[in-house]
């Protein structure tokens, strides 16, 4: 089981931000530079970064997360900066293990391949897709099974109990 490691706290209708943006220097370089933006910032970095169910956009793929994170927290400035990519990376190795990797990484294959059957065209004949579309389908039930294991075995290591055996609730 795994807590995760706050960088942005909401208490009393206010939104601050934890120790670690400002003792870790790869964090506290963008409190720094972007100082009335910082909270943003740094939403946005968690956001993309935190591979578990309590970040709301978990499930984006990935394609599609850093234009959605940025129209929702509002950030209506250029994310293109070395930090900020910079601390995406390094939050991102501390909030990993195996098991989330390999959670995301047959997550995205699935998102390939779905998006493969949705813009293929499809074809036969010897230079054809028509044989590898056919097998992909007859093997979707052993590539879901597989998926299912490795998403409750990411489930299980991610799943929070407290005292009393109540679930947590997360903040940032």
């Amino acid at each position: 089981m795994i807590d995760a490691v706050k960088l942005i706290d909401y208490e009393d209708g206010k939104i601050s931000l934890t120790i670690h943006c400002h003792n870790l220097q790869f964090l506290k370089c963008l409190v720094d530079k972007y100082q009335d933006n910082a909270i943003k910032v740094i939403s946005y970095v968690f956001y993309m970064s935190y591979p578990r169910h309590e970040n709301p956009y978990s499930n984006i793929p990935a394609s599609e997360k850093s234009e959605l994170i940025a129209l929702d927290l509002g950030i209506d400035f250029s994310l293109d900066d070395a930090d900020i990519i910079t601390a995406i990376d390094k939050c991102a190795k501390m909030y990993s293990t195996p098991i989330s990797r390999m959670y995301h990484s047959l997550s995205n294959a699935l998102d390939k391949i779905s998006d493969y059957f949705d813009e293929a065209e499809i074809s036969d004949g010897k230079d054809g897709n028509l044989t590898q579309i056919i097998n992909a389908a007859k093997n979707y039930g052993s590539i879901r099974d597989s998926f299912k294991k490795i998403k409750s075995d990411f489930d299980e290591e991610n799943k929070v109990v407290t005292w009393a055996g109540k679930d947590k609730a997360y903040d940032l």
